[in-house]
């Protein structure tokens, strides 16, 4: 049986319906010490990130990325008991989404850290302010983590799902929050956000939630090697390990301990002349 991290039964369920839960979570005092965690690490923020999506995991400081990361579980881990057991948190990155059309965050899933047949896999996410339509809420393909559940690497570019971008985006449903309200969401649910045309950025932060039992593991998909994703063992802290986290993210890993090849079942989970098929088909079970 799988392994999971939601303490509700509930919530579970729902999980396993739709791929995203949103918890009222948070109250302001948690969230005021978040943004100071912030502002202390990125304090000039409104200057350097004006018009683009800005994750700082690209920080190349990783003794500062571990920093942030020990002083934001410190102060969110009394309130994710409230909601979750048997867990660990593998990273923590902050997101400024700035304002103008280069916000937009493309239609993908997150990354495949564990071996998920065994055990839950979740993503924490909530913003420091209301995000809606005009700063760009989260839009999620419910369900659709049921179906398309092909390994995911950052070398297998963005799981091109460019020949179905039209029907995910409007069959898609945007999850608006309110301060305090949390979205969990299983890795391989399908999401993406449209640009910010608010008046300033939207900062977020973001969670890689696992059982505690499950050994992380990343994958590194050769061109040259269609059928095979090559699965390296990665140590808890993998995301601090990078030296420059934008360009090592698509080579093969530095770090890690090769364990074996698979078979890389991309093409056959993402069979775009049935994705529309297969998902019309869930939604009619589903509804």
């Amino acid at each position: 049986m799988k392994k999971v991290i939601l303490k509700n039964l509930l919530h579970q369920s729902m999980m396993e319906k739709d791929g995203v839960l949103k918890v009222d979570l948070l109250d302001q005092k948690t969230l005021d010490e978040v943004y100071r965690i912030f502002c202390a690490f990125f304090p000039n923020y409104e200057n350097e990130i004006k018009n683009t999506y800005y994750f700082s995991i690209f920080h190349n400081s990783k003794e500062e990325l571990m920093q942030m990361h020990l002083q934001s579980v410190e102060i969110l881990k009394e309130k994710l008991d409230l909601i979750l057991v048997d867990y660990k948190i593998l990273g923590v990155v902050f997101q400024v989404k700035g304002v103008g059309p280069d916000s937009f965050v493309n239609i993908h899933q997150d990354l495949t850290v564990i071996d998920e047949s065994k055990y839950s896999a979740l993503t924490c996410w909530f913003s420091l302010s209301d995000s809606n339509q005009q700063n760009g809420a989260i839009h999620f393909l419910k369900g659709s983590h049921n179906l398309f559940r092909g390994f995911r690497a950052h070398t297998l570019s963005d799981y091109q799902f460019s020949e179905v971008e039209a029907y995910i985006i409007k069959n898609s449903e945007i999850q608006s929050t309110k301060i305090g309200e949390v979205l969990f969401f299983d890795p391989a649910t399908i999401h993406f956000s449209k640009p910010n045309v608010a008046n300033q950025p939207r900062i977020s932060l973001s969670l890689s939630i696992v059982h505690k039992d499950a050994e992380p593991h990343i994958g590194f998909y050769d061109q040259n090697k269609n059928e095979q994703i090559e699965l390296y063992k990665v140590p808890d802290d993998f995301w601090y390990i990078y030296d420059d986290f934008s360009s090592e993210r698509l080579i093969r890993p530095i770090f890690g301990k090769y364990v074996k090849s698979i078979y890389n079942n991309f093409n056959e989970k993402f069979n775009y002349s049935k994705f529309v098929i297969d998902y019309e088909k869930y939604r009619s079970i589903k509804d």
